[in-house]
């Protein structure tokens, strides 16, 4: 009996031994996201930073059980830049609700629909109890367009680009639109827009955007151009009109740990307003431990957002996402 349990035991230190060194191998690969400015291939491991502390955590508590210290600081020293790029986060992530309710002069939602998608019973169910005042929609497509035709009674300003494809994109506003700009990211590949919107506080202008997917190096370079375009056109129009803020919707295909991001808040002057709130990850609506933070709000200028969260899956392989905006009169 207690060769077997000595066997036992042996087998289990092993197995375990095999875990550790696994979890710490697998630690030293998403090392690879500190090359994302220079590699698309490693821009794709940044994106997961909230998943690489988790298994370093599991790592750490399985080298500190078999008193391996010195694979411990190797565990730590891993852990820590992903640690610093979630660290921001945290504080939302960890609270649930503001300590104090921040009224709102609005609420927007920015859906990506899914361009393939068929489950459209789903997505009217969430729109007639949130109806929101703003609505971006991306991935809008001529069928959605009748699907979702519903919205027009309840919204008297619209404009709508559908496309046969992932491409297209659309505003429904109970706000009033003072103007429509069709954005020049891309050649006219995707359609995107800026809407100045008509708030009782001043006018306010919406970015409704949906930037290429980079599932490879020319997609990559394709939205990075389109970030660096929009970062310009973000400081032209604050440039002639200072005193109108901005607000930059939709999904960017990228996530808060990617540098591109940075790039983009620096060089438009833009401020994350889901850092407060936590990470609220949209991407994938599956229940798949891959989630991440890729459709955004950013804002700039004097514009208060209360309150950013990710809503309910509704048939897309997106969340949405829900933003209350608070337009403060110049």
């Amino acid at each position: 009996m207690v060769a077997a349990l000595g066997v036992a035991d042996g087998s289990a230190a092993l197995w375990l031994q095999r875990a550790t060194f696994l979890l710490v191998g697998m630690g030293g690969v998403s090392l690879l996201a500190l090359l994302a400015r220079w590699s698309a291939f490693c821009e794709l491991f940044a994106h997961f930073r909230v998943q690489y502390l988790v298994l370093q955590v599991v790592a750490l508590v399985l080298v500190l059980l078999q008193r391996r210290f010195d694979l411990a600081t190797v565990v730590v020293l891993i852990a820590v830049p992903h640690l610093l790029a979630v660290a921001p986060y945290l504080p939302g992530t960890l609270r649930r609700h503001p300590a104090v309710p921040a009224a709102a002069d609005a609420r927007l939602v920015a859906l990506n629909l899914q361009f393939n998608n068929g489950d459209f019973e789903r997505a009217r169910d969430y729109l007639l109890a949130t109806r929101p005042d703003v609505l971006v929609i991306s991935e809008f497509t001529p069928r959605a367009a009748q699907r979702l035709a519903f919205l027009e009674s309840g919204y008297p300003h619209r404009v709508l680009r559908p496309r046969n494809s992932a491409w297209g994109i659309a505003v429904y506003s109970r706000v009033p639109i003072l103007e429509t700009v069709d954005l020049p990211l891309d050649g006219g590949r995707s359609s995107q827009l800026r809407l100045r919107l008509g708030f009782a506080g001043g006018p306010v202008d919406l970015y409704a955007l949906h930037l290429a997917s980079p599932t490879g190096p020319g997609r990559a370079a394709l939205r990075n151009a389109q970030l660096e375009r929009l970062a310009g056109i973000v400081t032209a129009v604050r440039a002639a009109a200072p005193s109108v803020p901005a607000v930059v919707v939709g999904d960017l295909n990228l996530t808060p740990f990617s540098p591109w991001f940075g790039d983009l808040l620096r060089k438009a002057g833009l401020r994350d307003a889901r850092q407060p709130f936590g990470l609220h990850v949209t991407w994938p609506a599956l229940p798949l431990p891959l989630w991440i933070p890729i459709d955004h709000c950013l804002v700039a200028g004097d514009l208060a957002i209360p309150g950013v969260a990710a809503g309910p899956a509704m048939g897309s392989d997106h969340l949405p996402l829900e933003i209350r905006l608070a337009r403060s009169a110049p």
